[in-house]
């Protein structure tokens, strides 16, 4: 969720492209390729950080989920609990991160994981806003 990572990644390809545009040998480049440090697999994912509970995801997060469901109410009915509001609502926990016997026998994209389906929906949202930027640049 941070626009100032997404930036620097920006301008790291900027400065990546002026270098071999400056070389001598500039005029044999057929093209650029962007591609993260996971080949286009997030990083997190491999470090078994994909549940990101940083300030700035907690603040996107709920940001997002008002975006979603407009009103209290509307994310209550959603995730069957009563007493949620955007204020306090916190990044959702990988389900699959506990015991293993209770991730065996978890239904992942059951009703219940509702928060882990939104949270990836966003994942992919701001990962698409970020590459777009970056590629413009």
């Amino acid at each position: 969720a941070s626009s100032a990572w997404w930036q620097k990644a920006a301008d790291v390809g900027k400065a990546a492209i002026r270098f071999c545009r400056d070389r001598p040998w500039s005029d044999r480049i057929a093209g650029y390729w962007f591609g993260l440090e996971g080949e286009g697999t997030m990083p997190h994912l491999f470090a078994g950080r994909l549940f990101d509970h940083s300030p700035v995801m907690t603040r996107r997060w709920r940001d997002w989920l008002k975006e979603r469901y407009h009103t209290p109410d509307a994310l209550r009915e959603a995730y069957g609990d009563g007493t949620l509001n955007f204020a306090e609502i916190n990044v959702p926990k990988d389900p699959l991160r506990g015991p293993a016997p209770d991730a065996a026998a978890s239904l992942y994209w059951s009703p219940a994981h509702r928060a882990v389906r939104d949270y990836l929906d966003l994942l992919e949202l701001l990962f698409h806003q970020g590459v777009r930027h970056s590629v413009q640049a």
